[in-house]
């Protein structure tokens, strides 16, 4: 399991899901560029407000992940091993530092205002060019899923693995790409922000899906 993030070369995956992949010395392009390349985005996306949104919420990731690469250097990388307890405790260490490197990370840290908007409409207008209602893809995922609440999740706090499936497709591609690092979960209406190596939630966004 890899821990320690090293620079990021951002990336669009063959599967159109959203990644990232990490290449050691290469300059990190950015996400506002990147956006060009997601499908299923036209022009009333791609504003001078929307694109100003973008650079924040590459500016806020880049933040979060140089803070992530301070604190990971003091966590000890395991060797192969398949022994569960010996990488939860990993995991735990890491989220752990991070944790509290972050001690006062509020909610809309990373999803702030203008991102929070451009986000939404992202997500409610590829929902509508596809002709889905946020009804319809919620009855879509797993049932659990579908009526689990982020309620007890909360920024910096632990991710919990059963409240969401694979975030659709229909979502993601509406989205920015992320580094290997962090992936974007749906929680009901809510769109979460996950560090999937230290199982911590780094940033909510409330009503990410549009009322029908």
């Amino acid at each position: 399991m890899r821990i320690v993030s090293e620079a990021v070369l951002p990336m669009v995956s063959s599967s159109a899901r959203p990644r990232c992949q990490a290449a050691r010395g290469l300059v990190p392009t950015t996400v506002a560029t990147l956006c060009l390349l997601v499908p299923g985005i036209d022009g009333a996306q791609s504003g001078a407000g929307a694109d100003l949104a973008l650079r924040q919420f590459e500016n806020n990731v880049a933040s979060y992940l140089a803070l992530r690469q301070q604190v990971s250097t003091s966590v000890q990388v395991p060797t192969i091993t398949s022994d569960p307890a010996t990488l939860l405790l990993t995991v735990n260490q890491l989220a752990h530092r991070i944790r509290a490197a972050r001690s006062h990370a509020r909610q809309g840290d990373i999803f702030n205002d203008d991102v929070a908007r451009t986000f939404r409409n992202r997500i409610k207008q590829a929902l509508r060019e596809r002709g889905i209602s946020s009804t319809e893809l919620l009855s879509s995922l797993r049932e659990d899923s579908a009526t689990t609440s982020r309620r007890g999740m909360t920024v910096n706090g632990p991710y919990e693995w059963t409240a969401s499936e694979q975030t659709p497709p229909a979502i993601l591609t509406a989205l920015p790409p992320l580094p290997d690092t962090l992936e974007y979960k749906l929680v009901r209406r809510a769109l979460l922000l996950v560090d999937v190596e230290a199982n911590l939630v780094v940033d909510i966004l409330p009503d990410a899906l549009p009322g029908d």
